[in-house]
């Protein structure tokens, strides 16, 4: 530091000590155009953003989620290597650890309770049938394993209370109520939620739907069951319907979005996370679960992370916001 002289200003033209001068703005002591000027305000901007960048930091560190923060769910009880909504598709998802299975639940023309994802029957090979038209025998005619894999040849949709029995204590199921219209909602709901109390599994079972009006009456029925929106895009605050979890896409799926649904003690869920890249983010914005249909896959990630150090996850989270 030394001794400063000023070539321009309000004080008298001799050398003051820099203990005692008062501090000046910087185009005053030097000079705006000078080239000493421009070294200083260099040097003053790095330090201001070293400044920025540890509180950064801080409050990333912060914000990072504890290990085993993460729950994952098989989507369709986990499509990759099985046939979706099947028996099979189940198994592997206990083998490959997942936590929770996402089915689809819907009324057959003879009121019975099958695992399906669409409203017809065309793309397993039954025509253009709806479900709700078609029995239950005609349904478990067609072969869903074949076309999927010859490994899985003659593999059925399986009922409601076949999916119950298999997944018993090894892991939990995440229910999608598929009404097929106002006729039918309420039937849907009594009848599934009457299915998971006769297997004693309330406490193993949650419900969610595009249908707001089946999770009410879901809530009516067994208030123990945890509900849950399924939203495509976001229309309105979501945020304000009584659920106790938002299942939403991933690209929805932010941190904003989280602390919101926190504050009313909802938890987020993002959907269909088949991509490892996206875990990362997914996992720093405070999403509590990732549905996937490659359940060993996105685990791996999500063991990554956790085995990296503070320091480690920091440059992750950084890197990850610059994208």
């Amino acid at each position: 530091f030394g001794r400063v002289h000023f070539v321009s200003g309000h004080f008298p033209k001799r050398q003051y000590s820099w203990q005692t001068l008062p501090r000046l703005p910087l185009h005053r002591r030097v000079g705006r155009h000078t080239p000493q000027f421009h070294r200083e305000l260099r040097c003053d901007c790095r330090v201001l953003l070293t400044v920025l960048a540890l509180v950064m930091s801080v409050q990333v560190v912060r914000s990072l989620p504890s290990e085993n923060s993460v729950e994952i769910t098989a989507h369709r009880a986990g499509a990759a290597h099985a046939p979706e909504n099947t028996l099979a598709a189940l198994k592997q998802a206990i083998t490959d650890r997942a936590d929770w299975a996402e089915i689809d639940v819907q009324l057959t023309a003879d009121q019975e309770l099958v695992v399906m994802h669409d409203t017809d029957l065309a793309r397993v090979g039954g025509g253009k049938i709806r479900v709700d038209q078609a029995t239950l025998a005609d349904i478990q005619k067609l072969d869903v394993g074949s076309i999927f894999s010859a490994q899985f040849a003659n593999e059925r949709i399986p009922t409601f209370a076949e999916l119950l029995s298999t997944a018993g204590q090894k892991i939990k199921l995440n229910v999608e109520l598929k009404p097929h219209g106002k006729q039918d909602a309420e039937r849907l709901a009594q009848r599934v939620v009457a299915a998971i109390q006769a297997a004693s599994m309330v406490d193993r079972c949650r419900i969610c739907s595009q249908s707001y009006s089946s999770l009410q009456t879901v809530r009516e029925i067994e208030p123990q069951l945890e509900t849950g929106f399924i939203a495509a895009t976001a229309l309105g605050d979501l945020t304000r319907l009584d659920i106790n979890f938002l299942m939403v896409k991933s690209n929805l799926a932010n941190r904003q979005l989280v602390e919101r649904a926190r504050a009313k003690n909802i938890t987020i869920h993002a959907w269909t996370v088949n991509d490892p890249n996206l875990v990362g983010p997914l996992f720093d914005a405070g999403v509590a679960n990732l549905i996937t249909d490659d359940p060993i896959q996105i685990r791996n990630r999500v063991q990554e992370i956790n085995s990296l150090s503070t320091v480690e996850r920091l440059i992750l989270s950084v890197r990850q916001t610059l994208r």
